[in-house]
């Protein structure tokens, strides 16, 4: 059986890798949309194109944003509390 300090070196471990993933993932929608954005803008003159933002654009900040509320507000941290408020919640109903 692993002791604490194994499990929290696995989880810190396992979060910089989401975290290395996610950033590179946010880099690269960045330096891909900005392209777009000076390629539009050099093909028409002006950075609000009549025919708006790409739906692939948008699907992929939707995509994105939800990483982001997994990775910093749903975290292991988030997820230990609410387990051990919950054993806690049936440890006192069982007395």
């Amino acid at each position: 059986m692993e002791n604490s300090t194994e499990i929290k070196y696995r989880n810190a471990a396992e979060r910089v890798a989401r975290l290395k993933k996610f950033y590179g993932s946010l880099f690269l929608f960045l330096i891909i949309f900005c392209a777009v954005t000076l390629y539009r803008f050099y093909k028409t003159g002006d950075f609000f194109y009549s025919s708006g933002v790409s739906v692939i654009f948008v699907i992929w900040a939707i995509i994105l944003t939800v990483k982001s509320v997994k990775l910093f507000f749903l975290n292991a941290e988030w997820e230990n509390d609410m387990i051990k408020k919950e054993l806690k919640n049936q440890h006192d109903a069982n007395q």
